[in-house]
This record gives C-alpha cells, sequence and structure tokens, in this order.
C-alpha cells in the first residue's frame, strides 16, 4: 500500500466524512463514515416513501477488531452492521452496510 494512497483516501474522509461512533456501548471508537448510496425513493400509490440509506465507509483501520453485528451511532441514529466487505483494489477502505435499531 502507498503512502500517497493512503494520505488520499485519509483527505477524503476528514474533509466529506460525518462523524459517527464504533461500539457506542463498549470500546466508543470515534470514526469518520462516507455515505456511500444515496436515499431510496418509492412511490406506493399515493404516498411517497424515502428510506435512508445505510451503506457507509470506513477507514479499514477504524475498522480493524469489529465484525458484522456492531453497532455504529451516525447522528442520533443507531445503526447495526449487517454486513462488511472490501471493494477498492488498495483494501484501504470497508463498506458497511447498516440497518436501524432502536
Amino acid at each position: 500500500m502507498s503512502f500517497a494512497a493512503q494520505q488520499g483516501i485519509d483527505a477524503v474522509f476528514d474533509t466529506l466524512g460525518v462523524e459517527a461512533r464504533l461500539d457506542p456501548d463498549g470500546v466508543d471508537r470515534g470514526v469518520m463514515l462516507l455515505p456511500s448510496q444515496g436515499d431510496e425513493e418509492a412511490r406506493f400509490s399515493s404516498v411517497d416513501i424515502i428510506d435512508a440509506s445505510g451503506v457507509f465507509e470506513v477507514r479499514k483501520a477504524d475498522w480493524a477488531g469489529f465484525s458484522d453485528g456492531a453497532i455504529v451511532m451516525v447522528g442520533s441514529e443507531r445503526r447495526k452492521v449487517q454486513s462488511h466487505r472490501v471493494l477498492d483494489r488498495r483494501r484501504l477502505k470497508v463498506v458497511l452496510n447498516t440497518v436501524l435499531v432502536d
């Protein structure tokens, strides 16, 4: 992995990321997340439905030690990681698929 690539990833997260907390009831690690998909909009009869996306990217180093089932707080939303995967060629980011929990 190149140092320049990591610097680029760090700059994007630091500039465009949103603050979040991984495992707020335990380790409580502060991280920056990038929302990676827009909200989904659907129309059912005459009702518009907007489903807030739950897909985020996190730096791989920040995800170290966590797995599926982890809780992440994004603002006032408590979300559970259903699955995670690494898609970038340099393996510097992890994509988290999350759902809202109560």
